[in-house]
């Protein structure tokens, strides 16, 4: 195995995985220090989750069920959300791009500062849920989808919670963000 980001092959087990069995990539545990393997490059120093050569997000979450276990803590993840965002600077209708929104829990919160907020993520099961429970506007892809789906695709926000060790090639997200990203500050 290759590191994403250097390309080095000097890449070695950081933690082993604690899952039993099947492959589970529930978002959310209801047992503290369930993960799959985790790698490190020895030569960057990069953390990452996911053998590329075997796996794909797409794949991922084609069969992946809703993880209703992670909506349980919706109230207190809207709460962190709100740190977050409140850790921002204040400009009228700034546009937010959560990136791997899930269930919409950052893009609702943001809403209620007054962003005007959009997601995308993989899972058509999420992109349902969203809809569902009218939160925002949110596509089903992920982010090399972008340019096809988003109709206005410059934002001054784009978030990447927990979803950057799980590319396959981190530096053509972060050209992506680039691309994005309006420079408000």
């Amino acid at each position: 195995m290759i590191c994403p980001v250097c390309k080095s092959n000097d890449v070695r087990q950081k933690y082993a995985s604690t899952l039993i069995g099947d492959i589970d990539y529930r978002i959310s545990e209801n047992q503290v220090g369930l993960h799959s393997e985790i790698k490190k490059c020895g030569v960057c120093g990069l953390g990452f989750v996911v053998d590329f050569d075997t796996l794909s997000i797409e794949t991922i979450y084609k069969n992946s069920p809703f993880d209703d276990y992670y909506e349980k803590g919706r109230k207190g993840r809207l709460k962190a959300a709100s740190k977050l965002l409140n850790l921002l600077p204040k400009k009228k209708n700034m546009k937010l791009l959560d990136v791997g929104c899930y269930s919409g829990i950052l893009m609702e919160s943001a809403m209620q500062k007054g962003y005007v907020a959009e997601g995308i993520k993989p899972s058509k099961q999420a992109v349902d849920y969203c809809k569902k429970v009218n939160i925002g506007r949110i596509y089903k892809g992920t982010y090399a989808d972008v340019d096809s789906i988003i109709d206005d695709g410059k934002y001054d926000v784009i978030t990447l919670i927990d979803v950057i060790e799980h590319v396959s090639d981190p530096i053509d997200l972060m050209r992506f963000v680039a691309y994005i990203y309006t420079r408000f500050w």
